[in-house]
């Protein structure tokens, strides 16, 4: 196997001689081309098998590629859900046929996925969803809502669990299935956020007939599906949002060098906090190294996934409101309307920022899953 110094080099090199590399705020046309182009120059699914499309390289390649993507100001794949939830959750739980019809579409950006899980009155309890799938012959029919489905009015196809056992206790009566955004029933509607995106949106099941050759893993264990889908997920976007974060530190430094006065007007109560900051990325560092591993291993999620969450949600957010308290671009950007404060980079990235704590498993739920699975606590 290529080392990692040499992994890094021969990546960078291709880089420097790719055409129209787009930053990030490409047009989204331009993004979904670029996947396609990195799929191509084989740097994308770089853990998943080789029978997969992949390199059967390791996870910490993939943060290679991340992190000069990010240092070079080129756009990351746009199919990120699918890279690293859905593909994953495919070749663990997928038949042969679903894994032949979209584990390659996945990579190349041909099919851009999301998940459906969180409801209006079932996010941080996920196991109270409501959402039904009615077994009909071959079909399975769907009704309910979901909501803070991220890039669904850009995706084709969602990873959604719905309750087909009501009857059964809540975690038992779950199915989890992949269905096409196309089909008749489904109606989305962005949601506008604080940072002035439409990331989030929700989605609406009337009547949603999907065939049961959709079902991914048995019918009634969705749950266990979701364990896994959830692990991969915090997993791999713990090692893309670390990348990100370290070079938006650098960029913090050298904005705070080319301030009046530079990093000498800074106090030392500022200096300390900066430091403690930089004491959390490297301390993130060594948890995302960890993850790639346990990933590389194909461990079951044990706990570990959800202490580097909440280490990743806190660096982050303590990164953007110290760049909001010493470069102030909340003064700069004014106060008059959400708009005019997004369109600060800071400030943009700051209120971004604030939704982590809630996406993907609340701090709070975190907090307990840790106490339970890795400390041995009672529930209660």
């Amino acid at each position: 196997m290529m080392s990692t110094e040499a992994f890094r080099e021969a990546f960078r090199t291709w880089l420097r001689e790719a055409r129209d590399a787009p930053a990030e705020d490409a047009s989204y046309d331009a993004l979904v081309t670029w996947q396609a182009e990195l799929h191509h120059g084989n740097w994308l699914g770089l853990d998943w098998p080789e029978e997969y499309g992949g390199q059967s390289l390791s996870p910490m390649h993939q943060l290679i590629v991340y992190q000069e993507l990010i240092a070079a100001e080129v756009a990351l794949p746009v199919n990120t859900v699918g890279i690293d939830v859905a593909g994953p959750t495919l070749m663990r739980f997928g038949t042969a046929e679903q894994k032949k019809e979209h584990i390659g579409a996945i990579l190349s950006a041909r099919e851009i996925w999301c998940q459906g899980f969180s409801e209006p009155d079932a996010g941080s309890d996920l196991a109270s969803l409501r959402t039904s799938g009615v077994v009909d012959g071959d079909e399975l029919v769907i009704n309910g809502q979901k909501i803070w489905t991220s890039h669904a009015n850009r995706a084709h196809w969602c990873l959604l669990l719905v309750r087909t056992g009501a009857s059964q206790p809540k975690q038992r009566g779950i199915t989890m299935v992949m269905v096409s955004l196309t089909t008749p029933g489904i109606t989305i509607r962005p949601i506008r956020q604080i940072n002035g995106e439409s990331e989030f949106s929700e989605v609406f099941y009337d009547e949603a007939r999907v065939p049961m050759s959709n079902v991914l893993g048995p019918v009634g264990e969705g749950w266990r599906v979701a364990a896994t889908t959830l692990s991969a997920e915090r997993g791999r976007h713990a090692i893309m949002r670390h990348a990100r974060l370290d070079r938006h530190f650098e960029e913090l430094l050298l904005a705070l060098r080319q301030q009046p006065g530079g990093a000498g007007a800074l106090t030392p109560a500022q200096l300390a906090r900066l430091g403690r900051l930089r004491a959390m990325l490297i301390a993130l560092g060594s948890t995302v190294s960890l993850a790639a591993v346990r990933l590389a291993r194909d461990e079951e999620p044990i706990g570990w996934e959800s202490s580097d969450k909440i280490l990743l949600t806190e660096t982050e957010q303590e990164l953007y409101a110290i760049a909001l308290d010493l470069l102030g671009p909340l003064r700069l950007a004014g106060l008059g309307s959400t708009r005019q404060l997004a369109a600060s980079l800071w400030s943009g990235r700051y209120l971004t920022s604030r939704a982590y704590s809630i996406a993907g498993g609340t701090h709070q739920i975190q907090h307990n899953l840790v106490g339970e699975k890795l400390l041995g606590l009672p529930r209660k």
